[in-house]
């Protein structure tokens, strides 16, 4: 009884029939890994690889900040995030960003927001904030946020080491 192969080709099937094709595969995923490095290579689209996600769980404020895990001299350093207010008459106005006990960065720049959570309404505020990075010596350096709400001592929110690189 003949294969299919056989039938196909009037005989017994060659050789090379039976192993070009893996190999050929085999070669072409070579060829891509080594021309294309990490051209095909796509990131995820939540998140990036070089940031940090910070909770911020404060007696009046909760919230999250994303601040870069390292950043380059000369380059621009953002930090974003959210928070929400346990008691609403007691609202953010400001964000301020330390670095190594410093003020670097300030935004009183809020995007109101509502979101929905086991039915019920609640409001936050979205910011950002970015400073341009020079004279900070490279290596391990304290970010910390804090925030100003009207009539109350400044608020400490979130803290954490970040990497200076040359």
């Amino acid at each position: 009884m003949k294969t299919s192969l056989e039938q196909e080709y009037g005989g017994r099937s060659k050789p090379y029939h039976l192993w070009a094709p893996p190999l050929l595969a085999f070669a072409g995923l070579a060829l891509l890994l080594a021309l294309g490095r990490n051209s095909w290579v796509y990131s995820l689209p939540y998140g990036q690889n070089n940031s940090q996600v910070l909770s911020i769980k404060t007696s009046l404020l909760r919230g999250t900040a994303e601040v870069p895990k390292s950043f380059y001299l000369g380059t621009t350093l953002n930090a974003g995030g959210w928070l929400g207010s346990v008691d609403p008459s007691i609202q953010p106005q400001n964000i301020t960003l330390y670095l190594d006990g410093r003020p670097v960065a300030e935004t009183s720049v809020f995007y109101p927001a509502r979101v929905s959570s086991n039915g019920q309404s609640v409001t936050i505020k979205r910011w950002e904030v970015a400073f341009f990075v020079k004279d900070t010596p490279p290596g391990e350096h304290i970010l910390g946020l804090e925030a100003a709400a009207q009539g109350r001592e400044p608020i400490a929110l979130a803290q954490t080491s970040i990497l200076v690189l040359r």
